[in-house]
């Protein structure tokens, strides 16, 4: 998220330059570059206290030149950014008496949204705990999803049923489990068992692939694929 918030203010200011001079920017938007100016600067500074807040940075190089990494955040790097925040803040409150357009509207809401997150991240480097939902909305704008029990037992039950037919009709397919977490009710592992690493090369790919596309709007995160050879199949045998 600290890319994106990153590199798409950055955009935002090389649009606006790269206009003809001979077109006439109104006040609005003058101000409103400065704002921008001033809070890529601000992040850029932030940086400095938490490396993991600026993923890339694609502006000039001179606005980041004479920045450090990895200084201690005290008492006075906290009011002087909280100062730095209030007063863009208050820079763009006092623009709302302008008449804006559409776009216009848009990049003040953004700006504003991002500048409240500035200030959410320095009261957390100032040692304030947020839960995980208030967290997300006050840095990102945005929840977690929240699903119950049904959600990810349909969301298994559709793997299972997949993986059945298409690896059923693979060569070299020998079987699988699907096993459950009992410290993580959202995590399921696969496992599947082939004749021998050319099968597995030659249909892994396409039997996960189109497995888990169709259940992609389920997952958290792309799944995890480990490869491992079989050095005993004693558990699978009938005991005499």
């Amino acid at each position: 998220m600290q890319k994106y918030l990153l590199v798409v203010i950055t955009l935002l200011l090389i649009s606006c330059s790269e206009r003809k001079e001979s077109v006439m920017q109104s006040d609005l938007e003058l101000k409103m570059n400065n704002i921008a100016e001033d809070y890529v600067k601000l992040v850029l500074n932030i940086g400095q206290y938490n490396a993991d807040f600026v993923d890339a940075y694609y502006g000039p190089e001179d606005w980041r030149s004479e920045l450090k990494s990895d200084l201690p955040f005290d008492s006075t790097a906290y009011k002087e950014l909280s100062t730095q925040i209030d007063e863009l803040l208050n820079e763009l409150e006092s623009l709302s008496k302008y008449k804006a357009d559409e776009l216009e509207t848009l990049r003040f809401r953004y700006l504003y949204k991002q500048l409240l997150a500035c200030k959410t991240k320095i009261f957390m480097l100032n040692g304030v705990l947020l839960p995980f939902d208030e967290e997300t909305k006050a840095l990102y704008d945005a929840f977690a999803p929240t699903h119950n029990d049904e959600f990810f037992q349909s969301a298994i039950a559709e793997l299972d049923k997949i993986l059945n037919t298409l690896a059923q009709d693979v060569e070299g397919f020998r079987g699988y489990m699907s096993l459950l977490s009992n410290e993580d009710p959202n995590r399921v592992t696969v496992l599947t068992l082939w004749q021998d690493e050319e099968s597995l090369k030659k249909s892994e790919l396409g039997v996960f692939a189109r497995a888990t596309q169709k259940v992609q709007d389920q997952l958290e995160r792309p799944p995890r694929i480990e490869n491992y050879k079989v050095f005993s199949t004693q558990l699978f045998q009938r005991t005499q």
